[in-house]
């Protein structure tokens, strides 16, 4: 006999007789019990990830630190500079030895936030 069966025979037991307080009850807690697990399914959120191509990045370095800054630009950092990601492209952040604002080494180890949420290495 299945669930549906079983109560169909408890709510016309109820309906033959005169339905109480507590017939009420039971047959509303039995129409609940039979809705709720319709709801109870895992609504747990999904996650899309797509891959980000580098260009001129090819190597098996690992990433030391990352953080993303107020202006949603994902920074991380590695052996091979600091990196900025601002949803469309990769831009490497290296030392050239011809610029003086350049980064002094390439390898960073780590990239903090100021009070302002600013990134910081």
């Amino acid at each position: 006999m299945n669930r549906l069966n079983i109560f169909f025979k408890i709510v016309q037991s109820f309906f033959d007789q005169k339905i109480n307080y507590k017939g009420m009850f039971l047959i509303l807690f039995v129409i609940a019990f039979f809705l709720l697990p319709a709801h109870a399914h895992n609504t747990s959120p999904s996650y899309q990830f797509q891959a980000v191509k580098v260009a001129n990045y090819r190597t098996q370095e690992p990433i030391y630190d990352s953080a993303k800054d107020s202006y949603g630009f994902i920074w991380w950092v590695s052996t091979q500079g600091l990196f900025r990601y601002d949803g469309n492209e990769i831009i490497n952040i290296r030392n050239n030895s011809n610029d003086s604002n350049s980064l002094s080494y390439n390898s960073v180890r780590y990239i903090t936030k100021d009070l302002k949420f600013r990134s910081r290495i």
